[in-house]
């Protein structure tokens, strides 16, 4: 399954892949902006190809984290999924968005509002 399913209409952009990518894979577009990979056959390293930079999206969450809606929702690539708790972030996260909706332990999919500003700080 990808990281990241489009929901709703996003915002693209062009964007070179650093190495292959599927669709639906979370890239980091700048320092403060993650993007979703759009191209239904992916992007090949080196390749130019479209990224949502908006839009809803339904993304693999950390199963032992619990989310309130508007939470700032952060994206580990080394891990490859997304959280809420700064304790686990580090040089492999990006910002990724604002959770749409509570979402308690034990789940592992939660809708998240790409590059949209938290209504909740970090915690």
């Amino acid at each position: 399954m990808p990281a990241a399913l489009l929901l709703d209409d996003a915002r693209t952009q062009n964007h070179t892949a650093g190495s292959n990518l599927v669709c639906g894979a979370i890239v980091t577009v700048d320092a403060q902006t993650a993007g979703v990979v759009t191209n239904l056959q992916g992007i090949a390293s080196g390749a130019v190809g479209t990224v949502a930079l908006r839009g809803r999206f339904a993304v693999t969450k950390r199963s032992a984290d619990v989310w309130a809606a508007g939470d700032q929702i952060l994206w580990s690539h080394t891990n490859s999924v997304a959280t809420n708790k700064t304790a686990n972030a580090g040089a492999s996260y990006v910002k990724l968005g604002r959770a749409e909706a509570a979402a308690g332990s034990g789940v592992v999919l939660a809708n998240v509002y790409l590059n949209e500003l938290a209504v909740n700080n970090l915690s």
